[in-house]
Formats: structure tokens, C-alpha cells, sequence
């Protein structure tokens, strides 16, 4: 039977040797503990792309949009709201294809929307005559 050298502290039986020591330096190879020193210079690249402003940009059917959603049928609305967004965000990145498909969209679904509430509200008018 092979006996381990241990010493006794507060009662405890402790190896004869000591663990290894923490390590607390950064390896190179972690990119996550090396961080820029301060001064070091930082190199940032920025792409920019200089976009034509579009001359007379179709309509967004924003506001009309977003009446059709509060006042008439909102799944449809919220529908025409978000084709509406999309109208400007083409505009400014200046695809006019994008933007006068999504207008054209934006104004169905508007119109879908109002007609959709309008034949809601008449039968639940019809609905209460008759009922009573």
C-alpha cells in the first residue's frame, strides 16, 4: 500500500505539493482579452454610397395608411403601413422599381383595408336592425 505525503492543516489532509498558479496573462491567440492599448491607433472602415435623391418619388400612402389601420380593419392596415415604409426606405436608397411596386401595394392594401371596414360596420348595423 503506497502512502501519499500529506500534512494535516485545521484538521484537513492537504497534498505535499502545491497546485500550479494562476495564470492571469492574456495569450496572444485569445482575441478576447487582447484589447487595443490606449494611443495605439484604430483603423475604422466606412463605406459610403453617395445616392442620387429620386425626382418626384411616388406617394407612400403613409397617413391613409394608417387611418385605414385605426379606423377600418387593422390586420390589413398594419399591412398597408409597413408596404408604406418600405415606399420610403427604397426611396432613399433611390430604387425606383422597389418603391412604385411597393406604393402600388401600399395603396391596395389602403383600399382593401377601408372596403374590408366599411362592409364590417354596415353588417353589424344590419345585423343589430334585424336583431331587434
Amino acid at each position: 500500500m503506497s502512502e501519499e505525503k500529506a500534512s494535516l492543516v485545521d484538521g484537513e489532509r492537504q497534498p505535499a505539493y502545491a497546485p500550479p498558479p494562476y495564470e492571469a496573462t492574456p495569450t496572444p491567440q485569445d482575441p478576447v482579452k487582447t484589447q487595443p492599448v490606449a494611443g495605439q491607433a484604430q483603423v475604422i472602415h466606412v463605406h459610403q454610397h453617395h445616392v442620387m435623391p429620386m425626382h418626384d418619388p411616388p406617394p407612400d400612402f403613409l397617413i391613409p395608411s394608417i387611418l385605414a389601420c385605426i379606423f377600418c380593419c387593422w390586420p390589413l392596415g398594419l399591412v398597408a403601413i409597413v408596404k408604406a415604409l418600405d415606399v420610403r426606405n427604397a426611396v432613399v436608397v433611390g430604387d425606383r422599381p422597389r418603391a412604385e411596386n411597393a406604393s402600388r401595394m401600399a395603396k391596395n392594401f389602403t383600399v382593401a383595408a377601408v372596403v374590408c371596414g366599411i362592409i364590417i360596420i354596415l353588417l353589424s348595423i344590419i345585423i343589430n336592425v334585424v336583431a331587434d
